[in-house]
């Protein structure tokens, strides 16, 4: 089992925004980055959603019939993030169908306190527990959740590249971001409009001839 997960772009500073990521568009074709069970649980480990250890326990004591159902469930729950993200980049009101269910997994969260020492003193921390598969999409809910309600929804935005389906929340110090990433989109779309410009000057200096 592998859960290096290499081609995972987390360029969102929302988790959950960073799940709708996990569809791109490469050279005009889609592609899914979530092609198996254990590619979902190699993008909950690279998000810190899951420990590695949870995740080996997932692969070792679930059957094959729960992967699968999960897997779904996780694709059909991306495919409501993405219509959360999109209204929310285009300032349109979230349809009720999404906070509906995105309450019906949160029903599912399952969480334990744990005392861990810090040099003398002691803290409370709280550990998700991942014995059902239900517990996996809860975790997403309660990204989603802390997104609506804890965040300036009119910083998430799309990527401006217009072949790009990637969205992010703008974190930049103006909230100026146009790009998924500077990488990704950014330098593209960059060279492309220097590229249109001299073109044009270059027409403009011909016809002035």
């Amino acid at each position: 089992m592998s859960l290096t997960g290499n081609n995972f772009v987390f360029v969102a500073n929302q988790r959950c925004i960073d799940f709708v990521n996990t569809e791109v568009v490469n050279q005009g074709q889609k592609v899914d980055f979530l092609g198996s069970f254990d590619d979902l649980l190699a993008w909950m480990v690279r998000a810190k959603v899951m420990t590695w250890a949870q995740a080996v326990r997932a692969v070792d004591h679930w059957s094959d019939t729960r992967k699968a159902g999960v897997l779904k469930a996780a694709k059909d729950f991306r495919a409501l993030m993405r219509e959360l993200v999109d209204q929310l980049a285009h300032g349109r009101s979230v349809p009720r169908v999404v906070i509906s269910q995105i309450n019906e997994r949160l029903r599912n969260v399952s969480v334990y306190p744990r005392v861990l020492r810090r040099g003398r003193s002691f803290e409370k921390m709280f550990e998700s527990d991942f014995r059902q598969p239900t517990h996996l999409l809860a975790a997403l809910a309660e990204s989603a959740a802390d997104l609506l309600c804890n965040r300036n929804l009119s910083l998430v935005k799309k990527c401006k590249n217009p072949t790009c389906i990637l969205y992010f929340y703008d974190t930049s110090k103006n909230h100026s971001r146009n790009w998924c990433s500077m990488e990704i989109c950014g330098n593209r779309m960059k060279v492309a409009m220097f590229y249109r410009r001299s073109r044009s000057a270059r027409l403009r200096m011909l016809q002035g001839e």
